[in-house]
């Protein structure tokens, strides 16, 4: 077994930062050349490189700018330009609240041989779930490519885990669902140009072609919309509630439990609910709880919601409950809760999307201060 201590890791970090005294270095080969072992797990550390650019990355972080920075993005709330400006305060949060969770010196305090793991649980993937209008079923996934005459003129094409509908309405309206599962994304172009991206557990019913008088989509679950001009008015219909879109880049998400969420990014929607119309502008949100029916629009910070079309997770002082209900739905997994009290403790971070969820667990339960069992695609938390 290698022999690693609180100085040798001193003379490892040394080595990785660059910054290392001749007297250091021969105490670092002395090390290496004390027991195979020894050697063995340095070589190891080393061909890796995932160790050594963590450190060089977490090296580089100005931690109080980079506080500074998320500060002011999750302040600002004025269109377009907090929107655009986000993604570099996320990258250099993602990098703060991620990398120092998994110092070279936690790597350093484990034993020799690391685990195996049996089963990692993937993250998500381009798959859905086609239905024509016939009741016909096709299964999309691994950029299967085809193309599919509707009649009347109309088609569809399927490239790049793109559907793109192509044709004009030209009598009784032919609808198609788009069926998003667990696990799962996909996106959609319909015959007006608008461009739909559905999350996991979502769905969408559509027309083939839209008529002169209205566009008019059924949406469950999650998606963002990038809605095309056009003359005839565009409408959203979710959980008994109506957005009316006058062409704008929105996301609406009704997985939470009883709630409804609109986030406007650009342009203008209006919520339609009791005979009224209430419009929002950008950098607004528009909260509506099912259960009371009453609809909050405020201005808020909307990069947690947006952060999934970026390939990011942004968790701002989620319950855990909230976020590991996200992430079942991405990894399709089952989360079990061995006390009710667990599903309340509060998180604060940043993760990829597309990364496998051992990482995600680890800063979880680290940050939180819980265990978290994995058997296969279940996870269990407890204290």
């Amino acid at each position: 077994m290698s022999e690693v201590n609180d100085p040798i890791i001193q003379l490892i970090e040394e080595y990785l930062s660059g910054e290392m005294e001749d007297v250091r270095r021969e105490e670092l080969t002395a090390w290496l050349d004390k027991k195979e072992e020894n050697r063995l797990f340095f070589e190891r550390l080393i061909q890796d490189g995932t160790w050594e650019q963590r450190w060089r990355q977490w090296e580089k972080i100005d931690t109080e700018a980079a506080i500074r920075r998320f500060d002011r993005c999750t302040r600002l709330d004025h269109g377009k330009r907090a929107y655009k400006r986000w993604v570099a305060a996320v990258a250099v949060a993602a990098l703060l609240l991620l990398a120092v969770g998994f110092s070279l010196r936690q790597l350093m305090n484990r034993t020799e041989v690391a685990p195996v793991l049996v089963e990692n649980i993937l993250p998500g993937s381009d798959k859905a779930i086609l239905i024509l209008a016939n009741g016909e079923k096709m299964k999309l996934e691994n950029s299967d490519s085809l193309q599919v005459d509707l009649g009347a003129g109309n088609q569809l094409v399927n490239k790049d885990n793109q559907l793109v509908y192509q044709g004009e309405e030209t009598g009784e309206l032919q609808y198609n669902e788009l069926q998003i599962p667990r696990g799962g994304e996909y996106q959609v172009k319909l015959a007006d140009g608008t461009i739909v991206r559905l999350n996991s557990g979502s769905s969408l019913r559509y027309p083939v072609a839209f008529g002169k008088e209205k566009r008019e989509v059924v949406l469950k679950g999650e998606a963002y919309f990038q809605v095309a001009k056009g003359k005839a008015p565009f409408y959203v219909q979710i959980g008994g509630l109506t957005v009316r879109v006058y062409g704008t880049v929105f996301n609406i998400n009704s997985h939470y439990c009883d709630r409804i969420q609109t986030a406007l990014v650009e342009g203008k929607v209006s919520i339609l609910l009791g005979g009224k119309e209430f419009m929002m502008n950008p950098s607004q949100l528009a909260d509506f709880d099912v259960s009371s029916g009453t609809l909050d629009i405020r201005d808020a910070d909307l990069t947690p919601c947006l952060a999934w079309t970026k390939g990011l997770f942004i968790f701002n002082n989620q319950t855990l409950g909230q976020i590991m209900s996200t992430l079942s739905l991405w990894y399709d997994m089952e989360v079990f809760f061995q006390n009710p009290v667990l599903e309340q403790l509060h998180f604060t971070g940043c993760v990829r999307r597309y990364e496998a969820i051992d990482n995600i667990l680890k800063a979880l339960s680290e940050s939180v201060g819980v265990k978290i069992n994995k058997q296969g695609k279940t996870l269990t938390v407890s204290y």
